[in-house]
């Protein structure tokens, strides 16, 4: 019997597949969730094989997580209505601009993946 996903675990889901390749717990909750509710619904979603761990991360002291499949990655980004992949893409281009600001990341380390959420 398939277990069912939480609430939490579906949100977490629909927003990681408006992410690219692969997401960091800090990607999932840039709408502003809880960041526990957030980190376990990733834990859960890594405990059913949605999602695998990859390491290394891309950034240093973030977990970062891509989709066990291509094919569930792209049904699940399917799934979410267009109004909210704009939101979703326009929040991963302000953080990556963020991150630039902030001198954690060299500005075009990721600017093709900036430019493809500007989009």
């Amino acid at each position: 019997m398939r277990a069912r996903a939480t609430p939490d675990a579906k949100r977490v889901r629909s927003n990681c597949a408006s992410r690219a390749g692969a997401f960091s717990s800090a990607l999932a909750s840039l709408d502003g969730g809880d960041h526990d509710a957030i980190a376990a619904a990733l834990e859960r979603l890594e405990a059913r094989d949605v999602i695998r761990a990859r390491t290394p991360p891309t950034f240093a002291g973030e977990r970062e997580y891509a989709f066990k499949h291509q094919i569930l990655h792209q049904v699940t980004y399917d799934t979410v209505l267009k109004r909210h992949k704009r939101v979703g893409h326009a929040r991963v281009a302000r953080w990556l601009a963020h991150l630039a600001d902030a001198g954690k990341l060299r500005g075009g380390d990721f600017l093709g993946l900036a430019a493809e959420h500007f989009e």
